[in-house]
Protein backbone atom coordinates (compact mmCIF):
# COMPACT_ATOMS: atom_id res chain seq x y z
CA UNK A 1 0.00 0.00 0.00
CA UNK A 2 2.51 2.59 1.15
CA UNK A 3 4.62 1.33 -2.33
CA UNK A 4 1.43 2.26 -4.32
CA UNK A 5 0.74 5.43 -2.59
CA UNK A 6 4.32 6.58 -3.22
CA UNK A 7 3.84 6.18 -6.81
CA UNK A 8 0.55 7.85 -7.48
CA UNK A 9 -0.13 11.00 -5.07
CA UNK A 10 2.19 13.82 -4.27
CA UNK A 11 4.77 14.13 -1.63
CA UNK A 12 2.54 16.77 0.35
CA UNK A 13 -0.08 13.82 0.93
CA UNK A 14 -1.36 13.48 3.86
CA UNK A 15 -2.37 10.28 5.95
CA UNK A 16 -4.21 8.59 8.71
CA UNK A 17 -4.46 5.03 10.78
CA UNK A 18 -7.63 3.54 10.55
CA UNK A 19 -8.58 1.29 13.51
CA UNK A 20 -11.58 -1.45 14.02
CA UNK A 21 -12.94 0.50 17.13
CA UNK A 22 -13.84 -2.11 18.99
CA UNK A 23 -13.22 -4.75 22.41
CA UNK A 24 -10.39 -6.15 20.14
CA UNK A 25 -8.70 -2.99 19.42
CA UNK A 26 -4.73 -2.66 21.25
CA UNK A 27 -3.83 0.39 22.61
CA UNK A 28 -1.44 0.56 20.72
CA UNK A 29 -3.23 1.48 17.33
CA UNK A 30 -5.46 3.57 19.37
CA UNK A 31 -1.86 5.48 20.09
CA UNK A 32 -1.33 5.54 16.63
CA UNK A 33 -4.55 6.79 15.20
CA UNK A 34 -4.85 9.55 17.86
CA UNK A 35 -1.72 10.78 17.36
CA UNK A 36 -2.04 10.83 13.09
CA UNK A 37 -5.51 11.69 13.63
CA UNK A 38 -5.39 14.97 11.65
CA UNK A 39 -3.38 13.68 8.80
CA UNK A 40 0.48 13.04 8.95
CA UNK A 41 3.23 12.76 5.98
CA UNK A 42 3.76 9.20 5.60
CA UNK A 43 7.44 9.68 6.57
CA UNK A 44 5.83 10.87 9.61
CA UNK A 45 3.21 8.17 10.14
CA UNK A 46 5.80 5.62 10.04
CA UNK A 47 7.78 7.43 12.87
CA UNK A 48 5.08 7.44 15.12
CA UNK A 49 4.01 3.43 14.04
CA UNK A 50 7.41 2.64 15.00
CA UNK A 51 7.29 4.83 18.13
CA UNK A 52 3.88 3.08 19.05
CA UNK A 53 4.56 -0.31 18.29
CA UNK A 54 4.76 -3.43 20.59
CA UNK A 55 8.40 -3.54 21.14
CA UNK A 56 8.21 -7.22 21.86
CA UNK A 57 7.11 -7.92 18.60
CA UNK A 58 7.51 -4.89 15.82
CA UNK A 59 9.98 -5.86 13.70
CA UNK A 60 11.03 -2.98 11.02
CA UNK A 61 11.16 -5.31 8.06
CA UNK A 62 7.09 -4.85 8.37
CA UNK A 63 7.35 -1.14 9.51
CA UNK A 64 3.11 -1.12 8.98
CA UNK A 65 2.49 -3.47 11.64
CA UNK A 66 2.71 -2.55 15.09
CA UNK A 67 1.53 -5.85 16.42
CA UNK A 68 0.88 -9.26 16.38
CA UNK A 69 -2.73 -9.71 14.33
CA UNK A 70 -2.92 -6.16 13.66
CA UNK A 71 -6.35 -5.74 11.75
CA UNK A 72 -5.54 -1.50 11.45
CA UNK A 73 -4.19 0.14 8.18
CA UNK A 74 -2.89 3.35 6.91
CA UNK A 75 -5.03 5.35 5.00
CA UNK A 76 -4.82 8.52 2.50
CA UNK A 77 -6.61 11.75 4.34
CA UNK A 78 -9.34 12.72 2.44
Amino acid sequence: RSNAYRQVLPSETKYKWSIQEDHRTTEYCRKIHEAAKGGVSMPELQRIVKENSDPNTYDPSRPWTPHLNCRSIMIRKV
